[in-house]
């Protein structure tokens, strides 16, 4: 389960931070996309389509977009990529949502829903180590290295999404989304 965030953060990147910066084919190869970029809500769900088809957000609430906030990078290390710390104020508003998608805890239990990253950089293949791994993990630590003082400021969240993990956004299920803005 993502949402989905629409608007940038609110300063732009430094002007050194490009895809130069990491180098062409590591940007091309791991560079999260816009209409990609989103905080994973939930671990790995075991749900059948027919379950999903299920899945409602609580009819009796109205989705209104939202503002996170970030609280620097993560630092996971080199070979997991580059992400975007989600405030711990942001991840609390990001579970009361997960709350109010119907029929989810109830055929499920507790959900550990973690909404703690934005990525940005990241491998494709999870788990696999491919021959360019060493010039991934070389790009990743320059970025966070280069970013590391930077403040990445908030974004809106304008939709709810589920979708299989490594399937394509545009093949998701929305399960909220707040009307378009003016302007937009």
């Amino acid at each position: 389960m993502t949402t989905q965030l629409l608007q940038p953060p609110q300063q732009p990147p430094p002007p050194h931070h490009t895809s130069a910066s990491v180098g062409g084919r590591v940007h091309n190869a791991c560079f999260q996309r816009d209409g990609t970029r989103h905080v994973s809500l939930t671990g790995n769900l075991k749900l059948t389509w027919d379950q999903v088809r299920r899945l409602e957000y609580d009819p009796g609430t109205t989705f209104c977009e939202f503002p996170i906030r970030f609280d620097g990078l993560h630092n996971w290390g080199a070979d997991k990529g580059v992400s975007l710390k989600v405030a711990k104020s942001s991840q609390a508003l990001l579970r009361q949502e997960v709350q109010r998608i119907t029929d989810l805890a109830a055929r499920h239990g507790p959900l550990v829903v973690k909404c703690n990253h934005v990525s940005l950089y990241r491998t494709r293949r999870r788990g696999v180590v491919d021959s360019y791994h060493p010039a991934k993990c070389r790009a990743f630590r320059r970025v966070n290295r280069e970013l590391a003082q930077y403040d990445w400021g908030t974004v809106v969240v304008v939709s709810i999404c589920i979708k299989v993990i490594g399937f394509e956004y545009e093949e998701c299920k929305v399960l909220a989304a707040a009307a378009p803005a003016a302007g937009r």
